[in-house]
């Protein structure tokens, strides 16, 4: 999955999990946390090998 597709995907499911209630602003700054979770995880596991990805990823929810 690209950066573009996972970033769309974690923007979609945080608006799906509210019932469509949820403006995309809001569910853009939650899947932005969720990210920073993941890439907080992966750094005290020293598992940096993906890091880029999430970042992209990142990159990707703050254009949408």
């Amino acid at each position: 999955m690209t950066p573009k597709e996972k970033a769309q995907e974690l923007v979609d499911k945080h608006i799906s999990y509210s019932f469509d209630l949820m403006p995309t602003k809001f569910a853009k700054n939650l899947a932005l946390v969720s990210v920073d979770e993941i890439i907080y995880d992966m750094y005290n596991r020293h598992e940096i090998v993906s890091y880029d990805y999430w970042e992209q990823v990142k990159q990707e929810i703050e254009k949408l």
